[in-house]
C-alpha cells in the first residue's frame, strides 16, 4: 500500500475474529488510534493483494473509505485504472463512490461477515455518488 512493501496483509478471517459476535464497544476498546492505523493499513494492503485486475480491465475509477473510530475518522482510497489498484491513505479529490462504515463494521463487511446489501438496509453503510458501482467494485476482489 502506498509504496510500502512492509506492510503484512490481513487476512478476513483475522477480520472476522476482531469483530464477529462483539459488540462495536468492545472492538474499539481493544484497539488504540495507532492500533487503528496500523490494522487499516494492513485490511487495504490485504485488499490490493486480492485485487483480480481481469474483472476491472475497463474500469477507471476512484472509490473513497472512511472509517470511523470514536477519536477520529480514517480516509483511504481505491484507484482503479484499467486493470490496476492502488490503496491510498487520505481522502481522495473527486471520488465516484464514498463509503463509510463505523470501523467494528468495516471489519464485519470488509471479512464477509455483513453484506453490503444488509448494510445499507440498516444504515450500517452510507454511500455517496455512484452507488450501483459501490456495490459493483466488490466483485474486483478475491476474498482470502
Amino acid at each position: 500500500m502506498d509504496g510500502r512493501d512492509d506492510i503484512e496483509p490481513m487476512k478476513a478471517q483475522e477480520m472476522n475474529d476482531l469483530a464477529a459476535g462483539r459488540t462495536a464497544g468492545v472492538v474499539l476498546e481493544e484497539l488504540s488510534a495507532p492500533d487503528t492505523e496500523a490494522l487499516l493499513d494492513r485490511v487495504f494492503t490485504a485488499m490490493e493483494q486480492g485485487f483480480q485486475p481481469d474483472r476491472a480491465k475497463d474500469v477507471a475509477a476512484v472509490v473513497q473509505w472512511n472509517v470511523k473510530a470514536p477519536e477520529t475518522q480514517y480516509s483511504y482510497h481505491m484507484i482503479f485504472d484499467h486493470g490496476t489498484c492502488r490503496a491510498l491513505r487520505g481522502p481522495a479529490e473527486n471520488p465516484r463512490t464514498t463509503l463509510a462504515l463505523s470501523l467494528p463494521d468495516f471489519l464485519r463487511f470488509i471479512g464477509g461477515d455483513l453484506s453490503s446489501v444488509k448494510a445499507l438496509m440498516t444504515g450500517k453503510l452510507k454511500a455517496k455518488g455512484d452507488i450501483l458501482f459501490g456495490k459493483h467494485h466488490e466483485s474486483f476482489f478475491e476474498r482470502s
